[in-house]
C-alpha cells in the first residue's frame, strides 16, 4: 500500500474527504520531521515510537581505490513498533 491508497481506505473508512486526511497526514509528516531533527521521541501509544541517532562526519575508505573519503554527518530516523502493535497484528 502506498500513500495515496493509504489515503483513499482512510477516506472510506472515517467518511472525510481525501484532500482533509492528505492536509492532516502531510503535517503529521512534517511535525515528526521536525520533532527528530530537534532529537526528539515522537510516541504514538499503541503504535510505536519515533526517533533519530545523530550519526557523526566519518572518514571511509573507497574499497576499489582507496581513496579516503568524508562521509558527511547526518540525523537517522528510526522507528520502533510498540508492543500492543505487535500483539494486534499477531491476533490472527
Amino acid at each position: 500500500m502506498n500513500k495515496k491508497q493509504l489515503i483513499t481506505k482512510t477516506s472510506e473508512v472515517t467518511g472525510h474527504s481525501q484532500v482533509l486526511i492528505e492536509t492532516i497526514f502531510n503535517h503529521m509528516q512534517a511535525i515528526i520531521a521536525e520533532e527528530l531533527a530537534k532529537e526528539e521521541k515522537v510516541s504514538i501509544s499503541g503504535f510505536g515510537t519515533f526517533s533519530a541517532v545523530k550519526k557523526e562526519e566519518k572518514e571511509r575508505e573507497n574499497y576499489f581505490t582507496k581513496q579516503k573519503i568524508v562521509v558527511a554527518a547526518k540525523i537517522e530516523p528510526k522507528f520502533k513498533f510498540s508492543s500492543v502493535f505487535k500483539d494486534e497484528l499477531n491476533k490472527n
